[in-house]
């Protein structure tokens, strides 16, 4: 079972998902189902042949991807970007980033359809609750420095940067 030669990230609510789901229509490119394995940050301590079993439906498709968009955002997954790197070095990175204002009122209006915020939060008590995450809404927005953090490791040439 082969590897990803290209992998999807970005900010959250940014559209991974739409993007996931036109990509793995082209009949020469293979992206498991589900979306969002996040081998590089919460899986890596299952190994590589974990990983790698989550292409088991691959047949024969030049590319092969997969779509996380936490890689990007997550301060606790500051060694992704290594980690990839070590993985392939030729390894294709495609970002798909939003406006950062939009993309919050996105990230409020999903918890509340979610049921995870009531309908008396605001969207300024929103954001404040979720400065003690490692994925707050604020930190997430700032793509410059987690873009840096993939240029440590990868050429620029390797990037893809799409805008929602």
């Amino acid at each position: 079972m082969p590897l990803p030669t290209f992998i999807i990230s970005g900010a959250p609510k940014s559209g991974t998902s739409s993007l996931w789901s036109y990509v793995r229509q082209h009949p020469n490119v293979f992206m498991p189902d589900p979306k969002e394995i996040g081998f590089f940050d919460y899986n890596y301590g299952k190994g590589v042949e974990w990983y790698r079993k989550k292409f088991r439906g691959h047949d024969g498709e030049e590319a092969v991807g997969e779509a996380t968009p936490w890689y990007m955002c997550d301060d606790r997954a500051e060694w992704v970007p290594e980690r990839m790197y070590e993985m392939e070095p030729d390894l294709k990175l495609v970002f798909i980033l939003r406006d950062p204002v939009d993309r919050a009122h996105s990230n409020f209006w999903d918890n509340f359809r979610n049921g995870e915020i009531s309908f008396t939060t605001t969207i300024s008590e929103f954001i404040r609750k979720s400065e003690n995450k490692s994925h707050t809404v604020i930190k997430c927005g700032n793509y410059h420095k987690h873009l840096r953090r993939f240029e440590e490791y990868f050429d620029r040439e390797q990037f893809l940067i799409l805008l929602h």
